[in-house]
């Protein structure tokens, strides 16, 4: 009889430390992912995608333009509200909005699609647009191709305005800036002749596309 409790009391321990290592197992399987969720949720923010059907779809927005290869486009991790996580380039969406402030717009640069980030809204927008490149240098150190290499990365920002309406995209540049924005601007007659004048500048690109676009909204409210 003793041998037979024994035999049984045996058992029933080792069902126990199984039961638990099981358990156990599972508990750290779940804080694991939970963990696992937490860091790849990390530096996502509220906001919200643009479909290029024009539907709003709001959920958690990254932006991972640190990251890029140079002449790569941008490209956004997007969570919706079901949890599924998708990356977006810009030829995939019409744009995007972190916190429902900082917002972004698919436009073609010139050698395809790419995010800008829309500085004005307006009937005229002003886009800041990013482009880094990586650079790379040998500087040699003794014989034998001996030597180090050292990596840094620039970044240039380039504008321009945007016609949503039209679809109509210019890029500002400093060269030849006087001549383009007087006849961009053209049927504003007081804005054009300042920027003739150079009373308004490159640096004031900012406040003649505000300018514009609010001479633009208060003549359509008298109409």
């Amino acid at each position: 009889m003793e041998n037979y409790i024994n035999k049984h009391t045996n058992e029933l321990n080792k069902y126990l430390k199984q039961l638990f290592m099981k358990r156990t197992l599972s508990i750290i399987y779940i804080l694991l992912s939970l963990s696992t969720l937490t860091i790849a949720q990390k530096n996502f923010c509220e906001g919200y995608i643009i479909t290029l059907n024009n539907d709003t779809i709001r959920g958690k927005v990254k932006d991972n333009f640190p990251f890029r290869l140079t002449g790569a486009p941008k490209k956004i991790s997007f969570i919706d509200e079901s949890g599924v996580e998708k990356s977006y380039l810009p030829k995939h969406i019409r744009g995007y909005s972190k916190a429902d402030i900082a917002n972004y717009v698919s436009i073609d640069i010139g050698f395809g699609k790419d995010f800008a980030k829309i500085i004005i809204d307006g009937e005229v927008s002003l886009l800041s647009y990013e482009s880094t490149m990586n650079n790379s240098s040998f500087t040699p150190n003794g014989g034998a191709g001996g030597g180090t290499w050292s990596h840094s990365t620039s970044s240039t920002e380039s504008f321009f305005l945007y016609r949503k309406k039209k679809g109509s995209i210019v890029e500002v540049t400093r060269f030849g800036f006087r001549e383009l924005l007087a006849e961009y601007f053209s049927d504003y007659t007081e804005l054009k002749e300042m920027i003739e004048k150079k009373e308004l500048r490159y640096s004031d690109l900012e406040i003649i596309v505000e300018k514009y676009n609010r001479w633009k909204k208060k003549n359509k409210s008298s109409l």
